[in-house]
């Protein structure tokens, strides 16, 4: 993996250097779907040390995940934490449970158990092991009736 610094929620116009640029297009992904995503950024960049594909293809199956099996509005936001930063996806999932938690980043678990939709059970196992390359953490939790998908990495101080 080549990894170098990424700017997480930079939006400089003109400038492709941060991750949720990288995700334009899943914006109109979004919109195609009725929805809205509501993106909370800080005002000044957060840089992290990772693989920029790697952490493209992480936010694209976040994302895909949504649109295949997401209700609702989902918000995305990224923050800092003392040295880290946190990396959130939550969306309304209402059904869902901690034990479901637990199995989402398992390798062909799919929740549809009447497999009306054609998903493989990979996206969030391969975000999962991408997040473990890079030294990141991910963990899946249920708060009410929303599921937060949360990313936390270290911090690159520039």
């Amino acid at each position: 993996m080549g990894m170098g610094n990424a700017g997480v929620g930079e939006c400089n116009p003109g400038k492709e250097r941060g991750v949720l640029q990288y995700n334009k297009r899943a914006y109109y992904d979004f919109l195609s779907k009725g929805e809205e995503p509501n993106i909370h950024i800080p005002a000044k960049p957060i840089y992290i040390h990772v693989d920029k594909d790697a952490l493209k293809r992480i936010f694209q199956n976040l994302i895909k995940n949504y649109l295949n099996h997401g209700t609702g509005s989902i918000s995305i936001s990224v923050k800092e934490e003392g040295n880290q930063v946190s990396i959130s996806f939550k969306n309304y999932a209402p059904g869902i449970d901690r034990a479901e938690t637990e199995k989402l980043f398992k390798r062909f678990y799919t929740g549809d158990q009447s497999r009306t939709k054609k998903t493989t059970g990979l996206g969030l196992s391969i975000v999962k092991n991408l997040v473990a390359k890079m030294n990141g953490e991910i963990e899946a939790n249920v708060e009410g009736s929303f599921l937060i998908i949360n990313i936390t990495f270290l911090m690159v101080y520039n």
